[in-house]
C-alpha cells in the first residue's frame, strides 16, 4: 500500500541550542517550559485525510543538582471525515535521579488519567487509526488509565572513546473504560523492557550509537478475562552524527520485529497461526545545512518500509522530505 504524505514538522530540536556534539542528548541543568503547535495530516489514496492538531507542553523542574521533575501533557484535536476526537491527553509526571558521577540514572513515572476515554463508536474507530505506527502521530493515544513505571540506566565509559550502557524498565497499567459502556473495562498488559547500548566517538566531530531493546508484554484483560497477548518486540537502532564547522548531519535507522500475538479463540487464548506483525524499518535524516546569527535551517528526510505479514497484509512504503528552522530570541527563548 502506498500513501501520499504531507507532514509539517514544527517542533524538531525545539529546546536544543547548537553548541557541541553533546547536543544529541542535552543535559538540562536549568528548568524550562517547552510548548508549541503541531499539525499533521495524512491523505490515503481515495480516502479522507486523517488530521491531528496538538498543543504539547513540557515543564522541567530541577530539584537540586541530581534530581529533575518533568511534567508533560498534550491536548489534541483529531478528525477523519465526519469523525472527530478532541480533548485532553493523559498527564505524565516523571522524576529522574542521577548519581555515581552521572553514570547511573533512575527514573520513576506516573501516568495520571486525565486523558479522554469512554469513546463513542466513531471516536474509537478514529483512535485505532491514530495509533498505527507508520503515521507517527504526535498523540497516538489520548488516554489509557492510570499507569506507573520504574526504570534505570547505567552507562560506563571505556578508554574515553566508547560508552557502554545497560537499562531496563517496568510499566504497570490499571484498568479503564475505552468506550462509553460501563460494562466494558479493559486492562492493557504490563510490559518490561531490557536494553543495551554502545556509543562510539569517531574523532573529535563524529559519533556512532547502537542500541538494542527487547520488550515483553503481559496479556490484556477485558472485564477480567484474558483476551489478547501482544507478541514480544525486538528493536535495534543505529544512529550516526557528524559535525562540520557550523553544520552537522544526523542519521537514524530503526529495525523493529514482533513475535506472534495471542488471541481469544472462543474457549481459550491461543497463539495465532500466522504472524500478523511484519518487520519494520524506519529511516530519518537531518542535515543542518544553513546557519546564521541566532539560528539555522535544517533539511529533513525520512522513509518507512513495513514488510507484509505472514497473511500478506499490512505492508507499507512511505517516504518524505522537508525542512525545519530554529531561531534563538534570547538566552532563554528558542522557537
Amino acid at each position: 500500500m502506498r500513501l501520499t504524505v504531507f507532514v509539517l514538522m514544527v517542533l524538531l530540536f525545539l529546546s536544543v541550542v547548537v553548541q557541541a556534539q553533546e547536543e544529541i542528548l542535552p543535559v538540562p541543568y536549568h528548568g524550562y517550559v517547552s510548548t508549541g503547535l503541531s499539525f499533521q495530516f495524512w491523505k490515503p489514496v481515495e480516502d479522507d485525510a486523517i488530521s491531528q492538531f496538538v498543543l504539547p507542553v513540557t515543564i522541567l523542574l530541577p530539584v537540586g543538582d541530581r534530581f529533575n521533575l518533568t511534567i508533560s501533557h498534550s491536548p489534541a484535536m483529531s478528525w477523519y471525515g465526519e469523525r472527530k476526537l478532541e480533548g485532553l491527553s493523559d498527564t505524565w509526571l516523571q522524576g529522574t535521579y542521577v548519581f555515581w558521577d552521572e553514570k547511573v540514572m533512575l527514573n520513576v513515572g506516573l501516568g495520571v488519567p486525565t486523558g479522554k476515554t469512554r469513546l463513542t463508536d466513531d471516536e474509537f474507530y478514529l483512535s485505532q487509526l491514530l495509533s498505527l505506527n507508520h503515521y507517527r502521530f504526535r498523540l497516538p493515544v489520548y488516554g489509557q488509565g492510570f499507569c506507573g513505571k520504574v526504570g534505570g540506566v547505567v552507562a560506563y565509559p571505556i578508554g574515553g572513546i566508547v560508552v557502554v550502557g545497560l537499562g531496563g524498565h517496568y510499566l504497570y497499567k490499571m484498568p479503564y473504560h475505552p468506550v462509553d459502556d460501563e460494562t466494558i473495562e479493559y486492562r492493557p498488559g504490563d510490559e518490561v523492557s531490557g536494553s543495551v547500548g554502545l556509543d562510539v566517538r569517531v574523532g573529535e566531530r563524529g559519533k556512532i550509537m547502537l542500541d538494542g531493546m527487547y520488550t515483553y508484554y503481559w496479556r490484556d484483560l477485558l472485564s477480567g478475562q484474558e483476551v489478547y497477548g501482544s507478541g514480544e518486540k525486538l528493536s535495534v537502532d543505529l544512529a550516526v552524527f557528524y559535525r562540520f564547522e557550523e553544520q552537522f548531519i544526523w542519521g537514524h535507522v530503526r529495525y523493529r520485529q514482533r513475535g506472534k500475538n495471542e488471541l481469544w479463540q472462543g474457549v481459550s487464548i491461543q497463539e495465532e497461526v500466522n504472524n500478523t506483525n511484519g518487520d519494520q524499518v524506519e529511516v530519518d535524516l537531518v542535515f543542518r545545512g544553513l546557519t546564521f546569527e541566532n539560528g539555522g535551517l535544517s533539511f529533513l528526510g525520512n522513509g518507512r518500509f513495513y514488510q507484509k505479514n505472514e497473511e500478506g497484509t499490512g505492508g507499507a512504503i512511505l517516504y518524505g522530505g522537508g525542512f525545519g528552522g530554529n531561531l534563538r530570541f534570547s538566552e532563554r527563548s528558542t522557537v
